[in-house]
């Protein structure tokens, strides 16, 4: 199971960034330059989230062949530059005027991209970066060159608003400290990536980058410009067009998965642990649930699903379902007793 880990949590980093990208497109409509490079950018990582997925399967041999490992394998050293670029391009934007000779940086990044093919163009005949060897992948001569060129544009995006933070005339130094642990999050976990290479960190690094701009950068520049009243008119408005009010069903996107899971690695049981209170309504005078997927009947519209359109021996279900908090906690008493 855990050699499963690497492409199910890409996977997973891929789909919840899709979900917030795919929600703020809904939601705006006439978006500002720097929201464009934004969704550029996250669009980018959801597309190296997914290739990272591609080559953990091939890792794990899920799919045993060698050719299709390393054409995966070069598109992912393409891929961890190129987004490199994204990120600085995001950056310039956001920093606007603050910054000058733009073009400098993004020739600087061009340069480093085409360094990074030529690398991986020489793969093909010589062993520059790696080999894949009987299905596992082989690290080659210059494959810590690589680690560098990245980072060495994420060093220089940092260093800028690390220096901008520091100046206190500056209304915006928190949205610059921002910016400089935005760049904090690949470099941190790209270290973690040469220290840890069967864990994808490089991938958990630009997913954390992505949320976190969302969070407090571009999240809260909407804020400033809507109101609350244009904001309750936007869900009136979405609401006539036929979307719907509520929450993104996390746990039954994990359900998919786990079940996806539980086939690859022959499990029979999908064990939850949602307790009574999940069945109870949180709406006065109805049976709704703000947390469907948390239900008993999801549980059960989702075996009745999978059993119809899958119809695999696998069951999905909660063990605590039947207990409250209280006597779970009563039991966890008992237990420590």
């Amino acid at each position: 199971m855990e050699n499963q880990l690497y492409w199910i949590t890409t996977l997973t980093y891929a789909i919840v960034l899709g979900i917030v990208l795919a929600r703020d497109m809904i939601v705006s409509r006439k978006i500002s330059k720097l929201e464009k490079s934004y969704r550029v950018m996250s669009a980018w990582v959801i597309f190296f989230c997914l290739q990272d997925t591609l080559w953990g399967l091939c890792e794990v041999n899920i799919i045993k062949n060698d050719t299709l490992f390393f054409i995966c394998s070069s598109i992912f050293h393409i891929s961890t530059v190129i987004t490199t670029f994204f990120w600085l391009k995001y950056v310039l934007d956001y920093l606007g005027n603050k910054i000058r000779n733009k073009k400098i940086f993004l020739f600087i990044d061009l340069l480093i991209i085409c360094a990074e093919l030529f690398l991986v163009i020489a793969n093909f005949f010589y062993t520059t970066l790696f080999r894949i060897v009987d299905g596992v992948y082989v690290t080659g001569t210059f494959r810590p060159l690589t680690f560098i060129n990245q980072y060495i544009v994420y060093l220089i995006i940092g260093f800028m608003a690390f220096i901008l933070a520091l100046k206190k005339d500056n209304k915006d130094t928190s949205n610059y400290k921002t910016v400089f642990i935005f760049e904090l999050a690949p470099i941190l976990l790209g270290i973690c990536q040469l220290l840890f290479p069967e864990a994808p960190f490089y991938s958990l690094g630009y997913f954390l980058g992505c949320i976190i701009i969302h969070i407090f950068i571009v999240a809260q520049d909407k804020e400033i410009y809507l109101s609350e009243e244009e904001k309750f008119q936007k869900i009136v408005e979405l609401n006539k067009e036929g979307y719907l009010n509520g929450h993104t069903p996390f746990s039954s996107i994990v359900a998919f998965i786990t079940y996806l899971v539980a086939y690859l690695n022959g499990k029979k049981n999908i064990i939850l642990s949602n307790e009574a209170s999940a069945n109870q309504p949180t709406v006065i005078g109805t049976k709704i649930n703000h947390q469907y997927s948390k239900t008993y009947e999801f549980e059960s519209d989702f075996m009745n699903y999978m059993n119809k359109f899958i119809g695999l021996d696998i069951k999905y279900f909660s063990l605590l379902r039947g207990l409250s908090e209280l006597n779970i906690k009563l039991i966890h008493i008992i237990h420590e007793i």
